[in-house]
C-alpha cells in the first residue's frame, strides 16, 4: 500500500488498476478501458469513506487513504501535463445537499459546481462542462439528470494519437510497437480505409 508516493509508485498504482480491470475481461470481444479515466476520483472518494466502503476504495486505489486526496491531484496532474491527453473530473451536488467540509476542502474549486434542480440547465451545463474540458472530443455526459438529482460525479479521459503501424481488418495482426513510454500500442483501421492506407483520424479514449 502506497502512502502517498513518488510519481513513478502513483503511476504503478494507476497501471495497477488498469491491469486488474484487463484480467477480468472475457476476451470474447473488443475492449478498450484505461484505469487513469477513473482513478483520481476513487482516491477523492477514498479519502472521505468509512467503513467497508473505505477498504475497498483503499484497496482498489492502491493508496494509503490519508494521502488519497493528495495523490489524485497528483496523478490529475500527470495527466494535464501531457499534450495528448485530456482529464476530466467533475462534482456537481443539489442545493441543500450536506457534504463533509473536510473533504470538500480537499477538493480543487474547479472540480466542483451546483446543480440547479432545473433539468434543462443542468444538463446544458454537463454538456458543456466535458465539451470543455475533452477538446470537444466528448460532447455531452451520458447521464440522466432531473429536478430531483442530488449529485453527479463525472470522469472521462480522452487521446488523441497516431498509431505508427495500423493493421488490416482482415489477417494476423503485427506486433505491438513499443510506445516513447515503454507501452505497446495498436490501432484497428478508420472504417473505409480497409488497405490501411493513411493515419486515422484521433480517437477518444474511454
Amino acid at each position: 500500500m502506497v502512502l502517498g508516493g513518488s510519481q513513478g509508485e502513483l503511476v504503478a498504482a494507476v497501471n495497477a488498476l488498469t491491469a486488474r480491470w484487463a484480467a477480468a475481461c472475457s476476451g470474447e470481444s473488443s475492449t478498450v478501458l484505461a484505469g487513469a479515466g477513473v482513478w483520481p476520483l476513487l482516491a477523492y472518494l477514498a479519502s472521505a469513506a468509512d467503513g467497508p466502503g473505505r477498504e475497498e476504495l483503499e484497496r482498489a486505489v492502491g493508496v494509503d487513504v490519508a494521502g488519497a486526496a493528495r495523490a489524485a491531484g497528483e496523478v490529475l496532474a500527470i495527466l494535464d501535463g501531457s499534450p495528448a491527453v485530456r482529464a476530466a473530473l467533475g462534482l456537481w451536488t443539489g442545493r441543500g445537499l450536506p457534504l463533509r467540509p473536510s473533504w470538500t476542502a480537499a477538493l480543487p474549486e474547479h472540480l466542483r459546481g451546483e446543480l440547479t434542480g432545473v433539468p434543462e440547465d443542468d444538463r446544458a451545463a454537463l454538456d458543456a462542462w466535458a465539451a470543455d474540458r475533452t477538446g470537444g472530443l466528448i460532447r455531452a455526459l451520458p447521464v440522466s439528470v432531473t429536478g430531483d438529482t442530488r449529485l453527479v460525479l463525472a470522469g472521462a479521459l480522452t487521446v488523441r494519437t497516431a498509431w505508427r503501424h495500423p493493421f488490416l481488418d482482415e489477417g494476423p495482426s503485427p506486433p505491438p510497437v513499443r510506445g516513447p513510454a515503454g507501452g505497446s500500442r495498436c490501432c484497428a483501421v478508420p472504417p473505409g480505409r480497409p488497405d490501411g492506407s493513411g493515419s486515422p483520424e484521433p480517437r477518444p479514449g474511454r
